[in-house]
């Protein structure tokens, strides 16, 4: 049996009984900490255990520890019936929450997140929360926006409905010379094709998905977002957003519309996943420890 002081806990004991290692804070009860074995340790974590494996030198020195990645998935759905879960992980789904089962992405589902500016919409779901160095972060969201001028970028709807005419009447002096020599069908089909090419080329609504990492010190050091593209015109765009963590801290995550354009996002998730590496040693020729160039993950370990 030893004793060892660890930063952080007052007065913490280790008791080393064979292989298996408890730990004791305080006055508290000993509680399992972890089980060694030949190729590493099995770690006692949120009364499960995570399996860790050592990668060492010639001289039997632990390099690295390595495990198996850990992911967690939070998802907002915006489905009524999982409102109290979801409103727990996320803010704001209540007051951005809409009936809308022609947009929503959800299996079996008909709920969104509507998102207008003029209607006082444009803050939707976000959600704030912990990382750490080594993470890797995925957040992403399915948006859609209605473009009622869809209908009318064929050409032969375009005729066929008499648009062509009005349209041409609305000229000004490219009408009036059309007009002045009669009809003119290829005249008639340039105008048309430069028309729906400007309608095609019609910005997207500005609506996005942002994102902003601050270190333990509250200072934002990276931001950024996924605007939603033309793709997203009267069909669900998803919005993706790769992230690798570079400090401990933590990372807020919204969606945003500042148009007056009615937009619906559905789906919006954030998936955590931890490091192949949780820790990281270097040592000098002599074998001592060279602190300051290692690295550690999480918690303290052994």
């Amino acid at each position: 049996v030893r004793q060892v002081n660890v930063e952080g806990a007052t007065t913490t004991t280790l008791d080393y009984l064979g292989e298996f290692v408890f730990e004791k804070i305080n006055s508290g009860a000993n509680t399992l900490s972890y089980i060694m074995h030949e190729e590493g340790r099995a770690a006692f974590e949120n009364s499960a255990f995570q399996y860790e494996f050592f990668v060492k030198d010639h001289l039997g020195n632990v390099r690295q520890v390595v495990r198996a990645p850990q992911s967690t998935l939070r998802m907002a759905t915006m489905e009524p019936e999982k409102a109290e879960e979801e409103e727990e992980l996320f803010d704001n789904i209540k007051e951005s929450r809409q009936g809308a089962s022609e947009h929503n992405k959800t299996p079996g589902g008909y709920a969104t997140a509507w998102l207008n500016a003029d209607r006082g919409r444009i803050l939707g779901p976000s959600r704030s929360q912990e990382v750490q160095q080594g993470d890797s972060v995925e957040v992403g969201v399915f948006g859609k926006y209605m473009d009622p001028r869809k209908t009318r970028l064929h050409p032969v709807s375009f005729i066929q409905t008499g648009a062509n005419t009005k349209m041409i009447q609305q000229l000004t002096e490219f009408g009036q010379n059309l007009r002045a020599t009669g009809p003119n069908e290829l005249a008639i089909a340039n105008v048309i094709a430069l028309v729906i090419t400007e309608l095609q080329q019609k910005p997207a609504p500005e609506a996005y998905l942002g994102y902003a990492l601050y270190d333990a010190d509250s200072n934002l050091y990276e931001q950024g977002k996924v605007i939603l593209s033309k793709k997203a015109r009267n069909k669900h765009e998803e919005l993706i957003q790769k992230l690798a963590i570079k400090k401990d801290g933590y990372i807020e995550t919204y969606l945003v519309n500042e148009t007056a354009e009615n937009v619906w996002f559905d789906q919006f998730r954030i998936m955590s996943t931890g490091p192949l590496i949780v820790q990281e040693t270097h040592y000098d020729p002599w074998g001592v420890d060279l602190s300051g160039l290692g690295y550690q993950y999480g918690e303290d370990r052994a």
